[in-house]
């Protein structure tokens, strides 16, 4: 029998010595087929995981570094500019501080910046 499931986590997971932002799902709370086992964990890489130290980026290199370090699921936080397209973004106020934009970008001025002056957007 399953022991009764602790439910999410979510903080910061050390993978080889690299600290990610991660949430946790135990299998009873998602399908667990093809793992064997009761209670195994599923670890999702919060805001396409973290790169350089850097956290909720949502950024091309964060991505691609959760999945060279083995996770299998990554999520990404999607807004949208003025032109109602999605994109990776959590918030318009989270996304000003860390690429200067100031307000609510088109489409166009979103694929023109950059996070923290050297991560591509998504």
């Amino acid at each position: 029998m399953c022991p009764p499931h602790a439910g999410r986590m979510r903080g910061e997971f050390i993978v080889d010595e690299h600290t990610f932002s991660a949430f946790a799902l135990r299998s009873d709370d998602v399908s667990c087929s093809g793992a064997g086992a009761c209670g195994c964990f599923f670890f999702i890489a919060h805001a396409g995981g973290s790169v350089d130290g850097c956290r909720y980026t949502n950024s091309r290199q964060a991505v691609e570094r959760s999945l060279r370090c083995g996770f299998r699921f990554v999520e990404i936080d999607l807004s949208r500019p003025r032109d109602g397209v999605y994109v990776g973004a959590h918030d318009w106020g989270h996304f000003a501080s860390i690429s200067g934009v100031d307000g609510i970008p088109d489409l166009t001025e979103f694929r023109n910046r950059v996070v923290y002056g050297r991560y591509g957007v998504l």
